[in-house]
Formats: C-alpha cells, structure tokens, sequence
C-alpha cells in the first residue's frame, strides 16, 4: 500500500515504521506486538482491521515469548483466545523452556500458567502511550488493535513495491487518518493516583 501514514498509528510517534498492506495504517513493530523485526512473519503484513475483514488470520508472532529483563516488569496476557484485543497486567512468577506461570495485577484470582507460544501472550511494547484502559479499570487494550481507517479520506490502492513496506518516519506528523473509535475521545482520562493515570478511557468492558 502506498501512502501509508508517517506517525504510528498507535502511539502516534514517529520512527521506522511496518505499513499494511491493505490500508494507510502504519505501526512501529514493537506498538504491532512484536518484540523485534525478526518476528514478524515474511509476507504482506495486514493490520489487525485488515486481516479481520479479509477473513485473515492476524499475524501473530512465530516466536516463543521472552522473559522480561527484570521480574519487575509486567508484561500483557490476552483475556482468553477469543479476546486478542483485550489485555489483563500481569507479572512473570516463574518461566521454564516451554511455559510461563503470570499473575495477574488487578485482578484477585489464580495464576495462569501458559504456553510461550501462546497468541495471549504480547510481545511488544507496554508502553502507556501506545494502550488504553477500560473504564472497569482493569482491561487494557493495545491501540494499534483499536485502529480504525477513515474510510472517507481518499488513498492510493497500489500495492507497494515491496513485499512489507518499512521506512523512517517524516518530521512533521501528519492529520491521523487511523485513530482509536470515536468512544475512546470523550470518556477522559483515569484520574491522578488511581490504575493507568492518565491514559484514555474507553467505554466497554471485556465482555
């Protein structure tokens, strides 16, 4: 797809950036769920909208989920395998060759424990820039899966020359032509000293 966005659709930085191929949406790698380049899967790479209304399957990565560099760190587990787009905080309480024990942060239940291949398991970046927090409080998703195309702001249909189109983002940020649903803008921010102060608040639970 040619023209694709020069600011990530998820956090809105620029930078180097993986464009889909079958809209103008464009997401640093790691907004994307991938903790590198070398995780993304050879091919056109399609957007979570995009590989959905195709009838695709998203491309998720191939790899087996990495610990994170201290225990400290929380790392994003998937609701359940029908829930992709909706994610709990959880911390790593142990992690062996093949599984990965979590316990969930906001919530008061028991630990699960999965496979690092797991689809539930997000590789990439917790930045708070790029999620947004539920209104429960407790369910977090990641932008880049909350994008939606304008479908009314006109762009080129050719395909792109190469395979997987990456390239540095420009200086100047552009109009957003991706952006979270119109719910996410007017719920506000979850207010200073409570879970994910700050962030945007997007109406809806995790059903």
């Amino acid at each position: 797809m040619d023209h694709n966005e020069t600011a990530c659709g998820a956090c809105r930085r620029i930078g180097e950036l993986l464009c889909c191929e079958g809209c103008v949406a464009a997401f640093h790698v790691r907004c994307a769920g991938y903790d590198s380049q070398s995780e993304v899967p050879a091919g056109d790479w399609y957007c979570w909208f995009c590989a959905k209304n195709k009838g695709l399957k998203y491309q998720h990565p191939t790899t087996l989920f990495k610990a994170p560099r201290t225990q400290q760190m929380q790392v994003m587990l998937a609701v359940d395998d029908e829930q992709l787009d909706r994610f709990n905080r959880c911390q790593v309480l142990a992690i062996s060759e093949r599984y990965v024990e979590l316990k969930t942060i906001d919530l008061e239940r028991d630990t699960d424990i999965v496979h690092r291949s797991s689809r539930r398991l997000w590789h990439g970046s917790v930045d708070k820039n790029a999620w947004s927090i539920e209104d429960d409080g407790v369910t977090w998703r990641p932008n880049s899966r909350l994008f939606e195309l304008d479908t009314d702001t006109p762009h080129s249909s050719k395909a792109a020359a190469s395979s997987r189109q990456q390239r540095p983002g420009r200086e100047s940020r552009p109009q957003a032509v991706g952006r979270p649903p119109a719910s996410a803008g007017g719920a506000g921010r979850v207010p200073d000293g409570e879970v994910g102060a700050g962030l945007p608040v997007i109406k809806g639970g995790a059903g």
